[in-house]
């Protein structure tokens, strides 16, 4: 039976492929969602989570536009809300939350430009209780694509879909207003996108924005919109001083956002543990359900400590569980019947060494191959993760929703017709079968360890010299080197970095390091703390690296025609590697161009994407892996993998924790010696 999310995606294709009315509706009708009640479920209850993490708190809890740490996110994801559209992780769509606004569309007939137009519940709130109106989303936009964020390291490139937003940043002659984002009144706001950034695969998503509250983030400032477009009301106020001192400052809303729209507002942050208090306020998500957990503690604790601090009682739920050995620790302890519970569910993204493609030898494509030849891949993910990590090679995790279609078009996309189809819809069943089994990876470049193609390559590549000048001999000389083209010596002596407390060294020495040496390349490991190394990462300072040690997690929209831009790539935060490659780049934006809800074609440009990032190899992917959450059976309604992250299902599940554990089945655990095709069924 076809799903009512499902319908509605086929009817807003059909309305995307015949276009819609030139002129919006004049009339419509008035939005009101209140708060449901809070179910009473067990009132006896502790409404206190302590959630314990291995990833790195930056203390960049407000916004994108300055870093995409994960564990950043998981609190964003919590403290922001009331999204314009939202996001289907099963279908890889997007889709309007008319419990938020109502929407219509219509594309102008001189341009092709595209507008939206929002009419919005009346009845949002922020955490303060303060009203939230169509104001609020404008200043979203205003303030993302302001240059003045810009000059205090903020990435503001990434609206320029919008109309108007390239001449409001023109650095020669900038507009005064972002004439695409109109606001009719206190709670009608239209965006138009421009024609030129159309078709695009993740159409709606280009309107997936939240409200922040302008009034605590730039006090004094205020928009305006005579019907040209949004504006400043008083441009002079708006200064990247004001934003710097009311972010990073005394008032802090970065590191503290106090005032917010999603299910919970912040309390503290003090550099290793976030508290969240939930947001009386909140309205519920698309589906109506509300949080049920008062109180939140997300806490960095060391790969070590998870299981026994779960053990203790010191945390309630460990997330994304990655090593072997805590997870092995995990599944004995949910396995001995003490009252723990666990869960496991394929990571949207993946590990990998990212070059740093501005500078010295790692700027050359056979130099990045070499390295790659040389690592031992299977024996890395076999000894950091086991059998509950899967090699990969490609720019993707094992969690996303294309890669899963191309790997078995029957997970959730093409569903076999029931007793009761038609022989015309077993036949056309049938022929999109064969249609979708034709797609492969089987083409895709794959990196084994093999180190004399890696010679083979550098020698190619002129890198036959030692430091004096002489023929390269590997029995006597640490590294190769090469004559640039400015007379003086390219050495192949390079530094990797990783973040400290990562248990990397050991791996890296024994599967890459010891093979790069036999090839004639000096690799030198160091450590960084948290802070410095994602400054580092996100290019917010220059670095004097070669390559870092990473985990991404891949956000709704994968676009990595953003990541890899070549216009990015002499300094901005979106291209980390900074490599420039036209034809890599062509291949991400004609994947992102597809037509939107045209999945197949998606998946079969996808392909062809991850074939010219194994070719230009700006890194080296490593592994994707199940993510294990270990939690006490006090925690109840909680479904590890429903949501994207562990904060949105205890939102979408409507968790709760109750006064003492219920009694579980014992649960099941992972054999160690299970294939890895069978760790990921």
């Amino acid at each position: 039976m076809m799903t009512v999310k499902r319908f509605l995606v086929l009817c807003l294709a059909i309305c995307l492929t015949i276009g819609m009315t030139a002129a919006f509706a004049e009339e419509t009708e008035e939005i009101i969602v209140t708060p449901e009640p809070t179910p009473e479920i067990d009132t006896g209850r502790d409404d206190h989570l302590y959630v314990g993490t291995t990833g790195h708190l930056t203390g960049m809890f407000f916004s994108d536009l300055w870093n995409y740490n994960s564990s950043d996110l998981d609190v964003r994801q919590l403290l922001e809300g009331y999204y314009l559209t939202w996001w289907d992780n099963t279908m890889g769509f997007f889709y309007p939350d008319e419990r938020i606004a109502v929407a219509a569309y219509a594309i102008d007939e001189e341009n092709g430009d595209r507008t939206y137009e929002f009419h919005l519940n009346q009845n949002l709130k922020f955490s303060d209780g303060s009203p939230i109106t169509a104001w609020h989303y404008a200043f979203t936009i205003l303030f993302s694509a302001s240059p003045e964020i810009g000059e205090i390291g903020a990435e503001t490139d990434t609206l320029k879909y919008i109309r108007g937003v390239e001449e409001y940043q023109d650095e020669e002659d900038p507009a005064k207003t972002i004439s695409g984002v109109r606001v009719e009144d206190d709670y009608t706001i239209s965006i138009t996108i421009r024609d030129e950034y159309t078709p695009y695969f993740f159409e709606m998503g280009l309107l997936s924005f939240c409200p922040y509250p302008m009034e605590e983030i730039v006090p004094g400032c205020e928009i305006a919109d005579e019907g040209e477009g949004i504006h400043w009301k008083e441009p002079e106020k708006f200064t990247a001083e004001l934003v710097k001192e009311s972010l990073f400052g005394e008032r802090n809303y970065m590191g503290c956002p106090d005032i917010t729209a999603g299910p919970y507002a912040m309390l503290d942050y003090d550099g290793e543990k976030v508290e969240l208090q939930r947001n009386e306020y909140f309205i519920g998500d698309e589906d109506n359900v509300q949080p049920q957990i008062e109180y939140i503690t997300f806490t960095t604790a060391k790969n070590e400590d998870l299981i026994p601090k779960l053990e203790d009682g010191t945390f309630d739920l460990v997330e994304r569980c990655v090593k072997a050995d805590t997870i092995d620790a995990g599944i004995a302890l949910a396995a001995g019947g003490t009252g723990f519970q666990m869960g496991n569910y394929p990571r949207t993204g993946l590990s990998m060494l990212s070059f740093c493609c501005e500078q010295g030898p790692v700027k050359s494509e056979k130099v990045r191959q070499a390295i790659a030849y040389c690592l031992d891949k299977d024996a890395f993910v076999e000894e950091y993760v086991g059998n509950y990590g899967v090699r990969v090679d490609g720019y993707y995790g094992v969690g996303q929703w294309m890669y899963n279609f191309v790997s078995d078009p029957t997970n959730n996309y093409l569903a076999e017709p029931g007793e009761d189809a038609t022989t015309a819809e077993m036949v056309a069943y049938e022929k999109e079968l064969v249609r979708w089994s034709a797609l492969s990876m089987d083409d895709i470049p794959v990196y084994n360890l093999n180190v004399d193609t890696a010679v083979e390559l550098l020698e190619k590549d002129g890198w036959t010299l030692n430091e004096d000048g002489e023929e390269f001999n590997p029995e006597e000389d640490a590294f190769r080197c090469r004559k640039g083209e400015d007379g003086e010596m390219e050495k192949l002596d390079l530094t990797l970095v990783y973040p400290e407390d990562t248990e990397i060294a050991e791996n890296l020495e024994k599967n890459l390091i010891a093979h790069l040496k036999e090839a004639g390349i000096q690799l030198t490991l160091e450590t960084m703390d948290t802070e410095t190394f994602f400054d580092t990462y996100y290019r917010a300072v220059e670095r004097d690296c070669d390559m870092m040690f990473v985990a991404s997690n891949f956000m709704n929209v994968f676009d990595p025609a953003w990541t890899f831009s070549p216009e990015d790539a002499s300094q901005g935060l979106a291209n980390r590697t900074a490599i420039e490659d036209e034809v890599l780049y062509d291949a991400a934006f004609y994947m992102s161009s597809t037509e939107p809800y045209d999945v197949y074609e998606y998946c079969r440009r996808w392909i062809s994407f991850q074939r010219e990032f194994q070719r230009a190899v700006p890194a080296i992917s490593l592994y994707s892996n199940l993510y294990f959450d270990f939690y006490t059976s006090r925690l109840q309604n909680y479904d590890p993998g429903s949501g994207v992250t562990w904060g949105e299902s205890i939102v979408m599940d409507a968790a709760y924790l109750s006064g003492e554990a219920a009694a579980q089945p014992t649960p099941t655990p992972t054999p160690a010696e299970e294939d890895e095709e069978d760790i990921f069924e």
